[in-house]
């Protein structure tokens, strides 16, 4: 099953902007609204797994606020506008890289 990045915050606000993964973007919309207590909109979504997600939890590191959400920025904003446009991420080969998760040995 092929995943999508997305972008989701409060409807007519500039943020939090939550920057998740998902193959159904609108479905996890709907799982969130239940625990949110503003209605929610999907702002853009890409194809893109699990280590695109992270690249972009990283390149936005500075304005993370708890987890998936991130402050609004404007860099943030034109990153969402152009993956809303073309439908896919810009410079993604130079998006930071995560740093590999040490795997633990079973004793």
């Amino acid at each position: 099953m092929s995943r999508l990045v997305y972008f989701i915050r409060p409807k007519g606000q500039r943020g939090p902007v939550k920057i998740g993964c998902s193959a159904t973007p609108e479905n996890r919309l709907l799982t969130l609204a239940v625990w949110c207590p503003y209605e929610l909109e999907v702002l853009a979504a890409a194809p893109g797994g699990f280590d695109v997600e992270r690249r972009c939890h990283l390149k936005f590191a500075r304005d993370r606020l708890h987890h998936e959400w991130f402050a609004h920025s404007p860099e943030l904003d034109a990153f969402i506008e152009h993956v809303a446009t073309h439908g896919v991420f810009p410079d993604l080969p130079h998006l930071p890289l995560p740093k590999p998760t040490p795997r633990k040995h079973k004793s």
